[in-house]
């Protein structure tokens, strides 16, 4: 998984904890699946974030029922529209990474591009218990010290060195985080405490959000 993909699921999941507020839109939902450029890490600038909700057996007799596809496709986008109002949008804006979302729903076996979805979608829910628990990460944004000295050091304790001779993974590599922007990374809930005292000790600015991914 590359890191604009791991960065698309994060930003997803954190937008879809505003859609699981409200109970009518989930309770009858059996997945939520991240599909298309996103999925494929393949984004470009005017690229959407794709979700596909997946109301197994929603609809009356199997039968596709456009109007209430599209309410449950308006309720959604209504839902995800609390979230480009909130504090963790502005977090995202500080990123430079707001892409909107398109919204499909139905049930998938009847979707016109399921395919697409089995080909390279990515699960982001499942009202049905998976066999791999989906693992808590805390994505952490901070601000590089703008002296030279400074600057160095901390790089060079995040992300180690690399010269003939030696090689040092840094705290990046022994918390088995990732750098997903210039200056954001990725890590394991159970490590986070690790690379919040570092910063804390330097005195870098710093803000963070917790995420789940399968």
């Amino acid at each position: 998984m590359n890191k604009q993909t791991s960065k698309a699921i994060a930003y997803a999941q954190n937008a879809l904890s505003f859609v699981f507020l409200d109970p009518t839109l989930i309770n009858k939902c059996s997945a939520i699946y991240l599909f298309g450029s996103a999925a494929r890490g393949e984004m470009e600038k005017e690229s959407d974030i794709d979700l596909f909700f997946d109301y197994e057996s929603f609809f009356p007799d199997n039968i596709k029922n456009e109007k209430a596809i599209t309410e449950k496709e308006s309720a959604i986008r209504a839902a995800l529209s609390r979230f480009s109002k909130s504090n963790d949008f502005q977090k995202w804006k500080q990123l430079g990474f707001t892409p909107p979302f398109s919204i499909n729903a139905g049930e998938l076996e009847e979707w016109e591009l399921k395919t697409s979805v089995f080909a390279d979608g990515i699960l982001l829910y499942s009202k049905e218990p998976l066999t791999s628990v989906a693992k808590r990460h805390v994505l952490i944004t901070y601000v590089l010290p703008q002296k030279k000295t400074k600057y160095l050091f901390v790089v060079r304790t995040l992300f180690g060195r690399k010269e003939e001779g030696y090689k040092d993974a840094g705290l990046i590599g022994a918390c088995n985080a990732k750098r997903i922007a210039t200056t954001v990374l990725l890590v394991p809930k159970e490590q986070a405490e690790i690379v919040f005292k570092f910063l804390q000790k330097e005195k870098i600015e710093y803000s963070f959000m917790e995420v789940g991914i399968l």
